[in-house]
């Protein structure tokens, strides 16, 4: 809004109407012209370059929560096990959470 504010100011200059006009006239030309580009740069190129370089990038968002198995952040809650020697010599592993 405020770009097409200033452009609708700049009319009167950029036709050159009036006393000294001619002078001036180039000056209001060039700040229309400036306008306009650095608008549409705004409005339609910058978009669509954002949009060329958001499209190689992966679509789902990278998740913040700790509880979220698929986070980098991502801290497995430790399991509790003991270790028995049943006589044998062997040891044998118990999962105390699976019980």
């Amino acid at each position: 809004m405020t770009s097409f504010a200033m452009l609708a100011g700049m009319v009167p200059m950029a036709l050159g109407l009036g006393e000294g006009g001619g002078q001036s006239a180039p000056l209001g030309r060039a700040v229309i012209g400036g306008l306009l580009v650095a608008t549409c740069a705004t409005l339609i190129i910058l978009p669509a370059i954002l949009a060329t370089l958001q499209s190689r990038h992966a679509r789902i968002s990278a998740s913040l929560d700790p509880d979220d198995p698929h986070s980098d952040y991502f801290e497995p809650e430790p399991r509790l096990t003991t270790m028995t020697d049943g006589g044998d010599g062997r040891a044998e592993h118990y999962d105390l959470a699976a019980d």
